[in-house]
């Protein structure tokens, strides 16, 4: 019997180290896996998706579905993605893979780019694509799940984050499904694309301690 609980508690103690381990490892992340949304159009109405990162109220990113789907921010803050050229004003925003560093440093060719104010009532952003009768322009192409890269601020600091968009294949259509969103709570330090937070310090003390319980109530396995 007493092997057994001296065999328990080292199991139980290993677990509770890993947990330590685990929790400073890892960055502090905030996911949002609001229902899925769904911002369609054939170009008219407009219909739009406010997005509030954290939740505080106000709201950072706007989705828009009309004669092209895009995002902006009407408080200055930016998303990934490159200028149109030209005489354009626009820019076309960028779909980044599962693991893609979203940080102050990006990728070459890449940009933070800023929604520009057109009108009071219309807003510049970025580009996801826009859809005629010949098909789809733009990075984002049909049936496509990717990610925004976002930048936003919290109490006046830049924090870092991601945007779950699924695109739609019908002809015509502008528009997607917004899934979920997530960001890290370190102002200035980067997330990967998809990244979510890992079970906290106190999940894993928790199982670690009803495992330890279960183990020494259920009675010993084995002799001396």
């Amino acid at each position: 019997m007493k092997r057994m609980k001296h065999h328990a508690c080292l199991i139980g103690a290993a677990i509770l180290w890993l947990g330590c381990v685990r929790a400073m490892g890892q960055g502090s992340f905030v996911h949002v896996d609001a229902v899925d949304h769904v911002i369609i159009s054939r170009g008219s109405p407009t219909v739009y998706y406010d997005i509030d990162m954290d939740q505080n109220g106000t709201v950072d990113f706007a989705f828009e579905a009309g004669s092209s789907f895009r995002i902006f921010s009407t408080v200055g803050n930016r998303s990934v993605a490159i200028p149109k050229g030209g005489n354009d004003l626009g820019s076309f925003s960028i779909p980044l893979g599962t693991g893609f560093e979203i940080g102050p440093s990006l990728a070459p060719n890449l940009y933070w780019i800023e929604s520009q104010e057109y009108s009071p009532t219309d807003w510049i952003g970025q580009t996801l694509h826009f859809a005629d009768t010949s098909g789809t322009h733009g990075y984002w192409q049909p049936n496509m799940k990717a990610y925004l890269g976002v930048e936003f601020q919290i109490d006046g600091s830049e924090h870092y984050g991601w945007i779950g968009v699924e695109t739609w294949w019908l002809t015509g259509v502008n528009g997607g499904t917004i899934t979920d969103w997530a960001y890290n709570t370190v102002p200035g330090e980067m997330i990967f694309a998809g990244q979510v937070p890992e079970p906290s310090i106190w999940a894993l003390l928790i199982a670690g301690g009803a495992f330890l319980w279960w183990k020494i109530r259920r009675g010993p396995s084995w002799t001396d």
